[in-house]
């Protein structure tokens, strides 16, 4: 879980660390990395002025046509995938989610990303202080589950 408000999932040798942005628009940026694998998937949230996720994807010369739809967390966005990198990104209420995946490992880096999209979700500040808390099934007996971002 993040302080930003959202949590997802990643497999356990994957090492999240926190990219200190000192400006007033960044809410979260983290940088996911393998000691093993080479590559990593840069998270960020921040302000913007951009209306959609085309404007955002046009800086990198995106054809329309090659924008695959996406959902990051329930807000819908798109994704632009290249010979080395796949760009994703939503926009809800002027806040802009990226999601760069450097894929010098292809595979890899595909699989850890295809976990956190399908894991993306938006916590409240209750939940947030609540996952941290050992999760107990029925019989009261401890849960492991998949690491969360700290």
């Amino acid at each position: 879980s993040d302080d930003a408000g959202f949590s997802f999932q990643y497999p356990d040798d994957v090492q999240v660390g926190k990219i200190e942005i000192k400006d007033s628009i960044t809410y979260s940026n983290l940088e996911l990395t393998s000691n093993q694998i080479k590559g990593k998937i840069l998270i960020k949230i921040a302000d913007t002025k951009l209306q959609s996720v085309n404007d955002w994807l046009e800086k990198d010369k995106a054809l329309e046509e090659d924008i695959k739809e996406i959902k990051i967390g329930e807000i819908l966005g798109g994704q632009l995938q290249t010979d080395n990198k796949i760009l994703a990104a939503a926009i809800n209420q002027n806040i802009l989610f990226t999601i760069e995946v450097e894929t010098q490992n292809q595979k890899y880096w595909q699989s850890v990303y295809d976990t956190i999209l399908a894991s993306f979700n938006f916590v409240s500040e209750e939940e947030n202080t609540s996952t941290e808390a050992q999760s107990l099934d029925d019989s009261g007996d401890a849960v492991l589950e998949e690491e969360t971002v700290e």
